[in-house]
């Protein structure tokens, strides 16, 4: 029983982290090194092997920056979201890892199609939405919420 409830334990604190960086990207729009170092810290508590953490840690930040650059070539990936995807990868591992950074994209686009349906135009400008650069952390944080209390 003891295990368990350290394992419950490291869920909530990185739970906690999580909203730290959340609110701090909302407020700030930054990712802290020393967040993202916590969450690869407390990774290595929650108890996974940690070749299968870099194996997750280093698909899910290589994969959407991939992506990004072969299909959108856009600018939005900052360094902290990059860590932050690796820091999804290290404590998920990689196949709920990418699960969490897929809900986390249908989090943006959700959020985004309502905020223009908000503001009543009948489509969404994604040229002016690219160009606007807008917290991703809060979007990446409950993906991996989900995924880590499944």
């Amino acid at each position: 029983m003891q295990g368990y409830d350290d394992q419950i334990m490291v869920r909530v604190i990185i739970t906690l982290v999580l909203f730290h960086i959340a609110f701090r990207d909302l407020q700030e729009r930054k990712i802290g090194k020393v967040e993202t170092g916590s969450l690869i810290l407390l990774g290595l508590a929650h108890g996974m092997a940690w070749t299968d953490s870099l194996a997750g840690g280093i698909l899910c930040a290589a994969l959407p920056e991939i992506i990004n650059f072969a299909v959108f070539r856009l600018d939005g990936l900052g360094g902290g979201d990059i860590r932050m995807m690796f820091a999804a990868g290290w404590i998920l591992g990689a196949d709920a890892g990418l699960y969490a950074l897929l809900l986390s994209g249908i989090l943006v686009l959700a959020f985004f199609a309502i905020r223009s349906f908000a503001e009543k135009k009948r489509y969404v400008d994604w040229k002016r939405y690219v160009d606007w650069r807008f917290p991703l952390a809060p979007f990446l944080s409950l993906g991996i919420m989900v995924f880590l209390w499944r």
